[in-house]
């Protein structure tokens, strides 16, 4: 049996459940009782009914389109099993081991990258990332070693724990920034917000401070008003007086062959500082040589976490 949602969310029925809840309107083109049934159980809607429920809403067109092409396809127990299925083969080791030649070609581009950068995957979990983006926050390996937790290597997670060197310097950015980032990162996982290995990682995420509780809880009742992008980010790099300013670029997904026609999408994200000759006199000041450094080399796979691998075991992907 699925864990409890730590967030309130337990099905799509209970998500609408909170955008209801939080507005006024109250014409729906919908029978009253497919509306409850819906919401309390999470049985699904035809398209049809569904689209008149969410037009009487009065939501933003990108939240609209957001429950209608994301959420709800995405929610249906065949598309539910292929996300899963496909998320069961995403592994730290097999990106530190290069086992494709579009994983070779990802990590060649992250070894010759001149600037902070990292490579994720779907969920935000990051595999890899270079040494400029470990200076830029003051992170040594022997951070690393001891902060050997998944939240280090995750996009969210290591902007809200409390112990992250990461949100320590994104502090000042902690009311522009990072909560655009998390609307960012609501939206781009919203096909596997029902998945068990989101449902695990949501509820992992919960825990981790009362700011991401606040501002999670009000992504997910959509309350946060129209999505803003995450392109611009202030650092108060701990060798600069000032903060050090940042362009957030994303390269173009790479879709990597996992097997049975299943397929990832990878991207490498680079911050690039404005400041240029700044940021090339703080490189100087750095000595060695510049490298990368791999999840796999310090966290286990998410795929062995308790409450995701039962559901890996089943696709005859992970171990019995």
């Amino acid at each position: 049996m699925a864990a409890q949602m730590l967030d309130g969310v337990e099905h799509l029925g209970t998500l609408c459940l909170k955008l209801r809840g939080h507005r006024s309107s109250s014409e729906f083109d919908v029978d009253k009782g497919t509306i409850s049934k819906f919401e309390n159980t999470g049985k699904s809607m035809g398209v049809d009914a569904f689209t008149r429920f969410v037009n009487g809403l009065n939501l933003f067109p990108d939240q609209r389109e957001l429950l209608l092409y994301k959420f709800y396809p995405h929610s249906q127990d065949r598309e539910l099993r292929h996300n899963q299925r496909m998320l069961c083969k995403v592994s730290f080791r097999t990106t530190r081991d290069r086992a494709d030649h579009e994983y070779a070609r990802l990590i060649s581009e992250l070894e010759n990258e001149y600037y902070p950068s990292y490579i994720a995957d779907p969920l935000w979990f990051v595999h890899a990332l270079n040494q400029p983006l470990l200076d830029l926050f003051g992170i040594t390996k022997g951070d690393l070693e001891t902060h050997s937790d998944w939240w280090v290597w995750h996009g969210i997670g290591s902007k809200y724990h409390p112990k992250s060197k990461i949100g320590l310097q994104l502090k000042d950015d902690m009311y522009s920034y990072v909560p655009n980032v998390l609307q960012k990162f609501f939206n781009d996982t919203s096909q596997y917000f029902f998945t068990a290995h989101m449902r695990a990682l949501r509820n992992r995420l919960w825990n981790l401070s009362d700011s991401y509780k606040r501002e999670w809880s009000t992504l997910i009742s959509f309350q946060g008003g129209e999505p803003r992008p995450a392109t611009l980010m202030r650092v108060m790099e701990p060798r600069n007086s000032k903060p050090l300013v940042l362009d957030v670029m994303e390269t173009p997904p790479t879709s990597i062959d996992v097997g049975e026609g299943d397929r990832v999408n990878y991207r490498r994200i680079q911050w690039i500082p404005r400041d240029k000759e700044l940021w090339k006199s703080l490189r100087e000041d750095l000595p060695g040589e510049e490298k990368i450094h791999f999840a796999a080399d310090y966290i286990e796979d998410y795929n062995d976490w308790p409450e995701i691998k039962q559901y890996c075991a089943s696709y005859g992907t992970k171990e019995q």
